[in-house]
């Protein structure tokens, strides 16, 4: 092995009675990677040691596993000490377990000989080597570590090193040992069994030559000579090995030089294949998690039919970001669930500085594909477009995990309707025409943009040419949909004037154009889907933005915002369908005083601050229901009212306000459960002021 000598020299006094020790430590069965931002620490219980991580004294690495550090004491003092070793990520490294080591100064300065650090045997004794010293030979501790390898079996599987030097030359193998658990406590956390070591005596005579070596995988039972199952591939190792195969391949194998500073030799431990060198174990972790998704929208829309299968594409931060895809299976006595359980080994990678905890926590990152006649469909997650249909990105979901803990365990639900919820149904990308003609009618509602401007934010283009601050203007000027993909054989056109002036392009908030309630602020238009149009990208999955004064504002000044568009799946089943939008849902966080779940301002105190109130009684929302509704009224004055529900026949089935309000506009919610299908009538009364409307609860 390598060695290294280190020189330390000291920032603190001391005495003219005092002599120099020298420390030569081996860090070779730290259960750690040790890395350049790795450090060795001298704690103790004599000055200038100290037992916490204050103490001064710090090692300096001569070379691989080789670390040196001089110190001076008090001539014939006794001191008690143990080595602090980090491998650069503060994680499973740690102060040595016991015994304590122990040094009585003489009065003359001494080098100690060379201490390995307390991890592989329990109650190492202080000068305890892997090797027994041998003076007419090398020994050299080969070690690596098996944890990444998933198909590594180790009841029915052995682990060995081949290379060019004696007896085998390539022809045969060291077959190496399974350690057993660390007796360092902080480490024991850690399955120190992943590491397999051994002991190599070469003939000193080699002291010159570079060795070249792989680390290979045995059946259990095999002899030296026998053929392993697998070899290391060099290819795959990125962490500084040379790129040149000696035997002049492209495979270039692990080397080693021997250095004579010290009589004997160890090697740094190593993952087999350095699978993610840069990403250094920290722990290993029992990582669980069951998905369940709801696949409701993809029956409804024809997307996905019972010769279909769903799976789920998912990786890990922390475990190499290796993809894996799984097919997921139906829920028992359940119609649209599918479910999925894994259970894995996750190996977190490092920290890159000793005092960031940024990596306590890690993301699983997953997301759903159809699979239909052996094509896959990937979900539109929160879809961007970037120029056209042949560049969509389809992002991924993501679940954060807490690191620090074993054996951990959550469920992802994804059931949610709302399209603004993390966990929202999935909806997928689909390539099939309208089997016949469509109307679609598009709504629009734009308060979400008025109650931002109300609370005194601008609303920016994402070309900032032009901004709005008037919350009353944006009324004036309206709303229009810059879309394409060949609804009504048109395109994207281009943002500011030509957009604004587009009459077939302009929404409408006057009972025309599908408009069912005048001056409500949720604007319409419709468009006609035709039966097997062509055109490029033409599907029954459209996209398009809205746009106030004809420039692109939804997703104000942010440029990357700009690329998010509105996004729905057509049934074409009636020949109509219905897509009821809100300004910005895609961008949710500009227009923090809307609820969109709700489709209301976050506040009361926001609405009554921000408008003009009147008398009056919205249309509920939405119409038709299932099963619960929202009502919204408002009130100039404060003042006794009552709302109630009657059915058909004026017989009141419900009271939903019956008492004195203040100023201000209110939103009511009826849940219906209990109630049969059919037309009921709401009423709000307060003072003089009466107003009754109709709605439709469809079960």
């Amino acid at each position: 092995m390598m060695r290294l000598f280190i020189i330390f020299f000291p920032l603190f006094s001391v005495a003219q009675d005092s002599i120099s020790v020298t420390f030569l430590v081996n860090t070779a069965t730290v259960p750690d990677t040790i890395r350049s931002l790795a450090f060795v620490q001298l704690r103790g219980d004599t000055p200038p040691l100290n037992w916490d991580s204050t103490s001064p004294v710090f090692a300096i690495r001569i070379n691989g596993d080789y670390w040196k550090a001089t110190v001076r004491f008090s001539q014939n003092d006794t001191i008690h000490y143990k080595f602090f070793v980090n491998g650069g990520r503060n994680k499973f490294s740690g102060v040595e377990g016991a015994p304590e080591r122990m040094l009585i100064t003489g009065t003359t300065d001494s080098t100690l000989p060379v201490q390995f650090v307390f991890g592989t045997v329990q109650d190492s004794i202080q000068y305890w080597k892997p090797y027994f010293d041998e003076p007419d030979s090398i020994e050299i501790l080969f070690r690596v570590n098996m944890e990444r390898q998933e198909d590594f079996d180790t009841n029915t599987m052995r682990v060995g090193v081949r290379g060019n030097f004696p007896p085998f030359i390539w022809g045969g193998t060291y077959f190496l040992k399974k350690e057993p658990q660390h007796v360092n406590p902080m480490s024991r956390e850690y399955n120190g069994e992943h590491f397999w070591s051994g002991v190599i005596r070469l003939p000193r005579t080699l002291t010159d030559s570079i060795i070249y070596f792989r680390y290979v995988i045995h059946n259990a039972g095999d002899v030296p000579t026998a053929n392993p199952l697998r070899w290391e591939d060099g290819i795959s190792r990125t962490c500084g090995y040379p790129d040149i195969d000696p035997d002049g391949g492209n495979n270039p194998p692990r080397i080693f030089k021997y250095n004579n500073v010290m009589n004997d030799s160890t090697l740094a431990w190593k993952y087999w294949g350095d699978s993610e060198c840069p990403r250094p174990i920290v722990r290993q972790l029992i990582f669980a998690v069951q998905f369940v998704v709801d696949l409701s929208e993809g029956k409804r829309m024809r997307v996905f039919d019972d010769d279909d299968s769903i799976a789920i594409r998912y990786y890990s931060d922390s475990f190499g970001n290796n993809l894996r895809k799984r097919i997921m299976k139906p829920m028992p006595a359940t119609n649209n669930l599918y479910t999925f359980l894994d259970s894995f080994f996750l190996s977190m990678p490092g920290l890159s500085d000793v005092h960031n905890m940024a990596t306590d926590s890690g993301k699983l990152y997953y997301r759903y594909v159809i699979l239909k006649n052996g094509i896959e469909f990937d979900e539109t997650y929160n879809l961007i477009t970037l120029g056209g249909l042949d560049s969509l990105e389809h992002q991924w979901r993501s679940q954060i995990y807490n690191r620090k803990g074993t054996n951990q365990f959550f469920q992802r639900t994804d059931t949610s309707t709302r399209l603004t919820y993390q966990t929202n149904i999935p909806r997928w990308f689909v390539t099939l025409k309208p089997q016949r003609d469509v109307v679609l009618t598009l709504s629009c509602d734009l308060r979400p943009a008025y109650y931002q401007l109300a609370k005194g934010d601008t609303l920016f283009d994402s070309g900032q040419k032009f901004s709005i601050t008037n919350k009353d203007s944006i009324y004036h000027w309206g709303v229009s949909v810059n879309t394409g993909y060949q609804i009504d054989n048109r395109d994207w056109i281009e943002w500011g004037n030509q957009l604004y002036s587009d009459t077939l392009r302009k929404m409408f908030d006057d009972g025309t154009h599908g408009d069912s309630i005048p001056l409500d602020h949720i604007y319409t238009q419709q468009f006609r889907l035709y039966k097997d149009s062509i055109g490029t990208g033409l599907t029954r999955q459209k996209f398009f933005k809205f746009s106030i004064r004809g420039y692109d504002n939804e997703g104000g000044k942010d440029i990357f915002n700009s690329f998010r568009h509105h996004f729905i799946l057509v049934n074409d089943s009636s020949g109509f369908h219905t897509a009821r939008e809100q300004f910005g849902s895609e961008t949710p966080w500009i227009y923090t005083e809307w609820n969109y779940s709700l489709h209301k301002p976050m506040s009361v105190k926001m609405q009554s601050r921000s408008t003009e109130i009147k008398f009056s009684l919205d249309q509920n929302y939405p119409n038709p229901f299932n099963p619960s509704t929202t009502i919204s009224y408002s009130v100039p004055m404060t003042g006794f009212a009552m709302l109630r529900i009657f059915d058909m026949l004026g017989r009141e089935v419900k009271t939903i306000l019956n008492g004195k309000v203040a100023q201000g506009t209110y939103t009511a919610t009826w849940h219906a459960d209990e109630f049969p299908s059919g037309i009921y009538f709401y009423q709000f009364q307060c003072g003089t002021f009466v107003d009754t409307k109709k709605m439709v609860l469809l079960k």
